[in-house]
């Protein structure tokens, strides 16, 4: 059993913030997860903070805050942290489309007005796949993406380690959720791709259930109308089973007609 795909079924969804909060959750060296700041540390690593300050780093002051606001801008960092000579923020995306425009810029303009100001801001566009987004900031300052696949990395090595006792034992139960964590991540992150009608297409399901089609057009993947799609191929590839006649019916969302197309898949 995955937990993680059991809280979807039915109705259920694990959004954005879930995710947030359960990256926060392993983040916090304090927390009873038994990482201690192993998974703490190879994040710092991975945004390239300096080696000295992950070593001088008082653990016991580091605070993981979540959902915090930037008032003045009206907008909601996901995850922010300090470490002794940064603050590091945070914005969490699991899919292309909860992008927004502006959205990092005004992030990153809302915590040069606030108290976390006199030191040096590293925000981290935490993204699925490569973004090409680029924000105005100051010189003490850095911008960083990151790829959810980085951070299935590290969490897929930190288990590796245990495994063969590089690192001191993980209780079975946080073994097992992270192993949940990293095969829901893996499925929910990843479109699969085909042809339909001679164009390049990719489909995404998400752990809420929504499917979202994009189509190739100028090198460029663009959102199109799913359903259409969605049936065309089903009557391609199962002829004995579906028509575009039987698929009429208002049972047949897109939702589940796109379960089952990404589902067969490969």
């Amino acid at each position: 059993m995955n937990i993680f795909d059991t809280l979807v079924k039915g109705k259920g969804c694990i959004n954005e913030e879930n995710i947030s909060s359960f990256l926060g959750y392993l983040l916090d060296p304090s927390e009873d997860h038994g990482l201690k700041d192993i998974f703490f540390n190879s994040f710092l690593h991975l945004i390239k903070v300096d080696e000295s300050e992950i070593e001088t780093t008082d653990l016991s002051k580091v605070e993981i805050k979540l959902e915090y606001p930037v008032s003045k801008r009206k907008r909601i960092v996901d995850i922010v942290f300090e470490t002794n000579n940064h603050v590091i923020a945070i914005e969490n995306k699991i899919s292309e489309q909860s992008k927004q425009k502006n959205q990092l810029q005004e992030e990153y303009n809302g915590l040069k007005d606030s108290d976390l100001a006199v030191k040096p801001i590293i925000i981290c566009y935490l993204v699925p796949e490569g973004n090409d987004e680029s924000i105005i900031v100051s010189e003490k300052d850095k911008q960083i993406t990151i790829l959810w696949s980085n951070v299935i990395e590290i969490l897929t090595t930190i288990l590796q380690q245990e495994n063969s006792a590089k690192i001191n034992p993980i209780n079975d139960y946080v073994k097992h959720t992270l192993k949940a964590f990293i095969n829901f991540m893996n499925n929910t992150l990843k479109p699969k791709y085909f042809n339909c009608d001679g164009k390049a297409c990719r489909i995404y399901k998400y752990s809420s259930g929504q499917i979202i089609i994009e189509e190739k057009i100028n090198d460029t993947w663009e959102c199109v109308t799913a359903k259409p799609i969605i049936k065309k191929m089903l009557v391609n590839m199962f002829p004995d089973i579906y028509s575009l006649e039987q698929m009429s019916g208002s049972s047949h969302t897109t939702r589940s007609l796109g379960a089952k197309l990404f589902k067969e898949l490969k």
